[in-house]
């Protein structure tokens, strides 16, 4: 009696957009939303410098400056010129790490690349930054199933009650 082989596809569930961070907004007097401008300030004092990403209020308008580099050398700040020209991978990335070390929106809106479908067989997904979404939402809509057939397919129900993480994986049971 062979064993059957459980085959692994590879998901990737990545954000729509990038979280916008929370801030008390002096133009409007509460704490509101931010959005990054997609632009960096940079600042020099002799050999030191500063740099900000800006982020603008989605109410009002108010810009923000929160910092990425202060009062380091010039040396230290890597390409400068990305910083200056504000190169948008850079304004990307820098935005992603303030989301993660400051309060923000959770991202809501997602978008699953796969490889493959495999039934049965396992689904490991790749979640590089953080989703706040259900796993029965995620497989639903990797899978073109309504959440409750997902349940149906699903060897773990538990499992789909929780929110996605990077390394996750699923057994998918046959139809």
């Amino acid at each position: 009696m062979s064993v059957p082989v459980l085959l692994v596809a590879q998901w990737r569930v990545e954000p729509c957009s990038i979280p916008h961070l929370l801030f008390a907004c002096r133009g409007c007097a509460r704490t509101a939303p931010f959005a990054h401008t997609g632009r960096f300030r940079v600042n020099a004092n002799g050999a030191r410098l500063d740099v900000w990403l800006l982020y603008r209020c989605v109410a009002c308008g108010t810009v923000k400056k929160v910092t990425v580099h202060e009062r380091v050398h010039k040396r230290a700040v890597g390409d400068l010129v990305a910083f200056e020209t504000s190169r948008p991978d850079l304004v990307t990335q820098w935005a992603w790490t303030l989301a993660a070390h400051r309060p923000a929106e959770p991202v809501r809106d997602f978008v699953v690349h796969r490889d493959e479908v495999v039934h049965p067989g396992r689904i490991r997904l790749a979640v590089p930054h953080p989703v706040h979404a259900r796993l029965d939402r995620v497989l639903a809509r990797g899978l073109s199933l309504s959440r409750r057939e997902v349940a149906g397919r699903v060897e773990d129900k538990k499992a789909l009650k929780r929110p996605v993480f990077d390394g996750q994986a699923v057994r998918l049971l046959p139809p």
